[in-house]
């Protein structure tokens, strides 16, 4: 359903020349010049090699003039992804019969060719068409292009997951961030503390195997997308109520939002901690981590005050900053 809406908002908002997003400048030629092309680059990007694999741009029945070559050229080889990641591009063609896509990076190449799938179209003879001369130029407005997908309150399979990361794709957004601790289930698997998961059935049951966390980042990581966790605390703590039985974590609220305890022996904390190092592990070289802190709820006589709140939050603010992640919460962070 998630992805299926992507697709409809891809599909309802096309703008000129049918392309999507539509990219900064484009100036295409009147006229159609058929199109049977190998795409050649020098780049030893294994990201882009996939890549391009899902794209063909051969067709038997071209002949005569035509384009015969995709000339992909990047920069920078370097697969890393960060904020500041250049996803930016260029696309020229002319009477030559040569296109040629040129970028900083893979992920900027890859959104060159995707954009070149989309100018190709299909002659009665089902030869295979491109705008006599291309030239395009597009780039980001903003670093961070983000989604949610809650799994901590309804668990999302991981098929769906890759569907809606295809789709995000197709939108140039480059951020999943992943909500899985929450009301119902903290739904990653936790080494540290298998209690988390163990008992996860009916309405709660689901959760994803560490296996499967990576191959859902490895699977974002190809399409130019970060993958942000988070953990939602001190309040949204249902999905810690496990750890509360076997005396891992505190609580100070006996209903709707749970909020995590700053207990006087570090129970909480040192819990909490360990969970952030797993999983900011697990998240590799993702530099982002969320801790929610939003709809904390305050019960001076259960030891809720608000110094606790805001002292369990710098707290694992500050473990966050020692794993070498920077910290992220929802608005209430600035307010506090």
């Amino acid at each position: 359903m998630l992805a299926t809406t992507l697709v409809l908002c891809v599909l309802s908002f096309s703008g000129a020349h049918n392309i999507w997003p539509i990219p900064r400048s484009i100036a295409l030629g009147d006229d159609l010049q058929k199109l049977s092309a190998e795409v050649i680059t020098e780049s030893s990007s294994e990201r882009l090699a996939r890549c391009i694999q899902k794209y063909n741009f051969k067709s038997s029945t071209a002949h005569g003039d035509s384009y015969s070559s995709i000339v992909v050229n990047v920069k920078n080889d370097d697969e890393t992804l960060s904020q500041s990641t250049d996803t930016s591009f260029s696309i020229d063609a002319n009477i030559n019969s040569i296109v040629t896509i040129s970028s900083l990076t893979p992920y900027g190449a890859c959104y060159g060719l995707d954009v070149l799938s989309q100018l190709v179209s299909t002659s009665d003879d089902g030869s295979l068409l491109l705008p006599s001369t291309i030239s395009i130029e597009d780039a980001p407005s903003y670093n961070h292009r983000g989604f949610m997908i809650d799994t901590g309150r309804r668990f999302v399979p991981l098929d769906v997951i890759f569907s809606n990361l295809d789709a995000m794709f197709m939108s140039r957004l480059n951020v999943l961030h992943l909500h899985f601790a929450d009301w119902c289930r903290y739904a990653i698997e936790s080494k540290a503390f298998p209690a988390l998961t163990a008992n996860l059935v009916d309405d709660q049951a689901g959760h994803y195997t560490l296996e499967e966390v990576s191959k859902m980042i490895s699977y974002a990581n190809d399409r130019g997308i970060r993958v942000m966790p988070e953990v939602d605390l001190p309040g949204h703590g249902t999905w810690g109520l496990p750890l509360m039985e076997t005396g891992d974590l505190k609580f100070c609220t006996s209903s709707y939002p749970f909020s995590i305890l700053d207990d006087g022996n570090n129970v909480s904390v040192e819990t909490l901690k360990t969970l952030i190092s797993e999983v900011a592990e697990v998240f590799g070289e993702e530099e982002l981590f969320h801790i929610g802190a939003d709809e904390t709820a305050t019960n001076d006589d259960e030891g809720c005050t608000m110094a606790n709140i805001k002292g369990i939050e710098g707290k694992v603010f500050n473990h966050i900053i020692d794993s070498k992640k920077t910290p992220v919460g929802w608005e209430e962070v600035r307010r506090g």
